[in-house]
Parts: structure tokens; C-alpha cells; sequence
């Protein structure tokens, strides 16, 4: 009778060895896909602000390489073109802004998740 106790300990306590190794890799799968996710994230933000540096050199160096018009009609018109042309640059800087805030607020929420799965486990958190 307790040898058939002992086999059952010990048939439990393998099964819980093999759930801990299962809910280890599926931890580290977990983390390792997080990470990913927060690399992705980081690299689309910083195509932003390259992409938003690119449109402000452009508009900045369309508006000093700009000729200059003759005629008070002509100047009427050039400046106006100008003018949504800035208008429309200025709404561009602006999606970017969104779009660098929302995706900063992902990377804020993965790394809170991370943080939070990590303690779960039981892994040590980072310094």
C-alpha cells in the first residue's frame, strides 16, 4: 500500500514537473513575442519622426527655394498655394503626432503587461 502511494506521489509530482516545463516555455514564447511586439513598435516610431523630420526639411526648403512672383496677382496666388500647402504639412505633422502618441501608449501597455506576466511566473523583474 504505500509503495502504490509512493508510485502515485511520484507520477503526480513528474506530471507537475512536465505542467511546470509547459507553462515555462509558453512564458518565455510569451515574453519573446512581447518583445517583438515592442521592437515593431519601437521601429514604426522611429520611422515617424524620421518620416516627420523629412516633411518639415521638405516644406522648409520648398519655402526658401520658393522664386519670387513679378506681379501682385501672381504673389496673391503663389502665396496662397503656400498656404495649404503648410496647412496640409501642418495636419501631416499632426497624424504623425497621433500616431507616435498611440503607438507610445502600446509600448507603455505591452511593457506593463510584460511586467505583469513576469511577476506572475515568478520571473525577477528587470532593474
Amino acid at each position: 500500500m504505500a509503495s502504490n502511494s509512493r508510485e502515485q506521489r511520484g507520477q503526480d509530482f513528474a506530471q507537475l514537473q512536465k505542467e511546470y516545463r509547459l507553462m515555462e516555455m509558453n512564458r518565455k514564447a510569451y515574453a519573446e513575442e512581447s518583445h517583438q511586439v515592442l521592437r515593431k513598435q519601437q521601429a514604426s516610431l522611429e520611422k515617424l519622426r524620421h518620416d516627420n523630420e523629412a516633411l518639415k526639411t521638405e516644406l522648409a526648403m520648398e519655402m526658401r527655394h520658393h522664386a519670387r512672383p513679378n506681379n501682385l496677382a501672381q504673389q496673391k496666388k503663389e502665396t496662397l498655394k503656400l498656404r495649404d500647402e503648410a496647412d496640409r504639412f501642418q495636419e501631416l505633422i499632426e497624424q504623425e503626432r497621433r500616431t507616435m502618441k498611440v503607438t507610445s501608449e502600446q509600448v507603455a501597455l505591452m511593457k506593463q503587461k510584460i511586467l505583469h506576466q513576469r511577476k506572475i511566473m515568478g520571473a525577477p523583474l528587470p532593474p
